[in-house]
């Protein structure tokens, strides 16, 4: 393994500092790939170019698509986040919208927290939904146990696709961000008619549901931090 000054250096949007060491020892890379014989690795983020790895590998068939690059992170690490995705909305029929969501969950208004975090990082309601009335702001608790505690899916398969009849894919009708007060000033400025504010998941959650063997909706885990798009490319040409 290669010591002192690493082979790449780069820096992405939000300032943080990657460096990468080339391994090309044959006992360091059998002892690592040893490490994770017995280990479950979980795809948190891609699944999409997974999926189309698998597709690529099939078509080919030779030994450069037997291989595709990840990064691996420790679950437990402490700085490993997995961030909000809000959904914003528009397009719809919002009439009785509130009465069919009381089928699902308990609806308790609340006024608009300033800063916005400190209702989206507790330990309360799950999901907000924001937009119903001017400056309304709603609370919803699941009435029954959602998918791996993670209410993101109640709100996907209940509501975004069975009350709305969305199919959670982003377009014309659904947006998302990971910004809470992006969210709320699109919908105030008109662009959007309603934003459903998640909470942070927990990554046990998160765990939970990949071992129960469950796929979770569109954008439910976004992982920081991030390699940046690029750092390193594999060759798969002849």
């Amino acid at each position: 393994m290669a010591r002192g000054v690493p082979d790449i250096y780069a820096v992405d949007g939000g300032g943080v500092r990657y460096s990468v060491w080339v391994v090309s020892d044959e006992a360091a890379i059998a002892s690592v790939s040893a490490l994770f014989a017995d280990k479950n690795l979980y795809i948190l983020d891609g699944h999409h170019r997974y999926q189309t790895a698998l597709g690529y590998h099939s078509s080919r068939g030779d030994g450069a698509s037997d291989y595709v690059m990840v990064v691996l992170f420790d679950s437990e690490d402490p700085d490993l986040t997995i961030l909000p995705t809000h959904r914003l909305v528009r397009g719809v029929d919002v009439a009785g919208l509130e009465e069919r969501l009381r089928l699902y969950f308990d609806i308790e208004e609340s006024p608009l927290p300033n800063p916005l975090d400190a209702i989206l990082e507790g330990e309360g309601s799950a999901l907000c939904l924001y937009g119903l009335g001017e400056g309304r702001l709603l609370l919803l608790t699941a009435k029954r146990a959602a998918l791996g505690e993670l209410d993101v899916g109640l709100l996907h398969w209940e509501v975004i696709e069975g009350i709305m009849g969305l199919d959670g894919e982003e377009g014309e009708r659904l947006g998302y961000t990971h910004d809470a007060a992006e969210a709320i000033s699109r919908v105030d400025g008109g662009e959007y008619q309603l934003a459903f504010l998640i909470t942070l998941p927990p990554i046990g959650s998160v765990l939970r549901v990949a071992d129960a063997g469950v796929r979770m909706p569109l954008k439910s885990t976004y992982f920081y931090p991030k390699t940046p798009a690029g750092l390193v490319i594999n060759p798969i040409w002849d």
